[in-house]
């Protein structure tokens, strides 16, 4: 048979069609592992689905960093990304956009994707909640008609149109005359009613001097305030700093913090001692509510090694203000975790807790002679460093402009979205969390 030229040449095409093949197979072997879009890429990298390799620069002006820009973000039940900024700084103008899962702009919402926000700003906080109807609730600081700065909210339908039904022509503002108010953070609670807090600003017992206290607010669904909420809808506690998170037992009592100490409400805005057991969370910058009522907060803080260079330092706290003694968090650099390069700086300015109860800190990484650049770290829940993160549980991410982040949201697959500034741009980029 082996010398038969029919049998030769039978033989001879299957052995090509068999080379042919492995080759092919290898060929996509290799096409497969090369991919970026494996799912063994390590947490911490860059989503190459998501905009351009990962990263979002837009079109949507904010403050220039290394300040903060005045914005807060959102994930609604769809994966949209709403985001609220300021968009000529503070005492001007202010939009809200919608980014699909792609990191593109929505264009079914509002104005190809952005939406004007229909008071004007007097203060820098900004804030934003979505209802589980895709209604969004945006909040922010105005001009009050005494002349004092007020509470204002608007709410928005899921096409990015104000909703009528909300207050007088789908805004409503709320003033703590007479002292001047600036709103920091929106909670909305299961029952559809809306708490918003921050600061009020009171004269001082001597000529030309203030003091601050806390300023909470509580209205109805249709935007009304509850009159069964302190005086007349509204809170204040003088010598408490702003409120900066916001947290809603599953008995209605309310649970937030202040940079000074955390406090306790029951839903009559009456004071209260330690919670636990907790339904819903609000927060604004670098603080956060772990589920159990437990408050974790990041600052920049001087190394041992010289007063010139700063790096990250988590804390934990029970809701009285006593210090988590299990929680052991090092003192990090987001650009090189626990070894600090001279005249180095790390500015946390967000905090997320994610649903594994690991932690997610983001701000800005630079030295003196380089631009700052995203930065962004995870922390177990005893608090050391995720070493399956990144590069030792930190990483910075380079834009073409300064950048920084200001908001960190944790999506139902795991994948992280940062949002903050790059230059003067509203700014975006989406690390793969598994």
């Amino acid at each position: 048979m082996k010398n038969n030229p029919e049998f030769a040449c039978r033989e001879f095409v299957c052995r090509e069609l068999a080379i042919r093949e492995l080759a092919m197979t290898g060929f996509l072997l290799c096409v497969f592992i090369s991919s970026p879009n494996l799912a063994y890429a390590k947490a911490g990298s860059l989503d190459p689905t998501f905009g351009n390799g990962g990263k979002m620069v837009t079109s949507i002006p904010v403050q220039e960093t290394p300040f903060a820009a005045a914005l807060d973000a959102a994930l609604d039940q769809a994966g949209n990304v709403v985001v609220v900024a300021a968009t000529n700084g503070a005492g001007n103008s202010a939009s809200v956009a919608r980014f699909g899962p792609s990191g593109a702009l929505d264009s079914s919402f509002g104005n190809m994707g952005v939406a004007p926000v229909p008071f004007q700003l007097a203060g820098e906080g900004l804030a934003v909640s979505i209802q589980s109807n895709g209604q969004i609730v945006v909040g922010g600081t105005t001009n009050g008609e005494a002349g004092a700065s007020d509470f204002a909210l608007a709410r928005y339908n899921s096409n990015g149109t104000l909703d009528q039904s909300f207050g007088s022509g789908g805004q409503v503002t709320t003033g703590f005359s007479p002292f001047a108010a600036v709103l920091q953070v929106i909670l909305l609670e299961p029952n559809g009613e809306i708490v918003a807090s921050g600061q009020v600003i009171m004269a001082g017992t001597t000529p030309f001097t203030t003091v601050t206290g806390a300023a909470l607010a509580r209205y109805t669904s249709n935007g009304e305030p509850d009159a069964s909420f302190g005086s007349s809808g509204t809170v204040t506690l003088p010598g408490v700093t702003e409120l900066t998170a916001l947290a809603l037992r599953s008995d209605s009592q309310i649970l937030f913090t202040s940079n000074s100490i955390g406090l306790a409400l029951d839903a009559n805005g009456n004071a209260l001692g330690t919670v636990s057991g907790i339904a819903a969370v609000a927060h604004v910058g670098s603080m956060d509510f772990q589920p159990n009522g437990e408050l974790v907060s990041a600052i920049e803080q001087a190394t041992q090694r010289d007063s010139e260079t700063s790096a990250v330092l988590a804390t934990r706290t029970y809701a009285n203000g006593s210090v988590d003694a299990s929680f052991s968090a090092p003192l990090f650099s987001f650009s090189s975790g626990v070894q600090f390069q001279e005249f180095s700086h790390s500015i946390p300015l967000a905090v997320s807790i994610a649903p594994d109860d690991k932690i997610l800190i983001g701000g800005n990484s630079n030295t003196d002679m380089t631009q700052p650049v995203f930065g962004l770290a995870r922390l177990n829940s005893n608090g050391s460093l995720d070493a399956a993160f990144g590069s030792g549980g930190v990483l910075t991410t380079a834009f073409a402009q300064a950048g920084t982040v200001e908001k960190l949201l944790v999506q139902t697959d795991g994948k992280i979205v940062a949002i903050g500034s790059a230059g003067t741009r509203l700014t975006l980029a989406r690390y793969l969390g598994k």
